[in-house]
């Protein structure tokens, strides 16, 4: 994990403090009822993070006390006899090292308090899955957040 820790840190060297950068991960795709396709993470969420499951947000705010936050999906004991176990929260925190850890299911609430009053937003969500709510979550923050001239 310490090899996606230098990652993190080199990007936070290059970005302004008052930045957030939100990598939005894959899905899993379906096939025909309970048959996925094989999943694929996502290429930068991977890259930032080694964390590998669906449903995956990663939140990066250089210069934060806790800069790494992973919104994932929480243990679900009957889905993980069928499809394969996951990380959870906890998981989230002691193996990949998140700074914070949240369920996927409170990013609509939690993700506008994390963009803090930071002014720039870097986002990237190649599936396009949270395109129509990305703006939102901006106004919500915007504001609250000061002009800065």
């Amino acid at each position: 994990m310490s090899l996606y820790k230098q990652r993190r840190e080199l990007l936070y060297q290059q970005l302004d403090p008052n930045s957030v950068v939100i990598i939005v991960g894959n899905t899993q795709k379906m096939r025909s009822k309970n048959i996925k396709y094989h999943f694929r993470v996502d290429n930068d969420l991977f890259y930032f993070s080694g964390f590998a499951e669906p449903d995956a947000i990663v939140v990066l705010r250089p210069g934060h006390e806790q800069p790494f936050v992973l919104f994932n999906r929480g243990k679900d004991e009957a889905a993980e006899i069928n499809f394969g176990q996951r990380a959870g929260l906890q998981g989230a925190e002691q193996q990949f090292n998140a700074d914070l850890a949240f369920d996927i299911l409170s990013l609509e609430q939690l993700l506008p308090q994390l963009l803090e009053q930071r002014t720039k937003v870097y986002y990237l969500d190649e599936q396009a899955l949270y395109q129509h709510r990305i703006f939102d979550w901006l106004n919500q923050q915007r504001q609250s957040t000061a002009l800065i001239l």
